[in-house]
């Protein structure tokens, strides 16, 4: 079942805070209709990638697949 309509709205504070800790990684993000849009830019793929693996455990709270590691 989809999270209700403005879940993504309420996250969107703590995830630009999120990722403003993070150096080299340039982040932008928005939140409306229920829908949560995360633009992000690295000079460092590698840290990027890392780093939004990271996020993404980080907010689902659950691991991440393994192949995702």
């Amino acid at each position: 079942k989809a999270p209700c309509h403005g879940y993504a709205e309420t996250k969107a504070e703590a995830v630009r805070e999120f990722f403003n800790n993070v150096a080299d990684v340039d982040a932008a993000v928005s939140a409306w209709n229920g829908k949560l849009v995360i633009r992000s830019l690295s000079n460092d793929t590698a840290r990027l990638r890392k780093f939004l693996a990271q996020f993404i455990e980080h907010f689902r709270q659950i691991a991440n697949p393994r192949v995702w590691n």
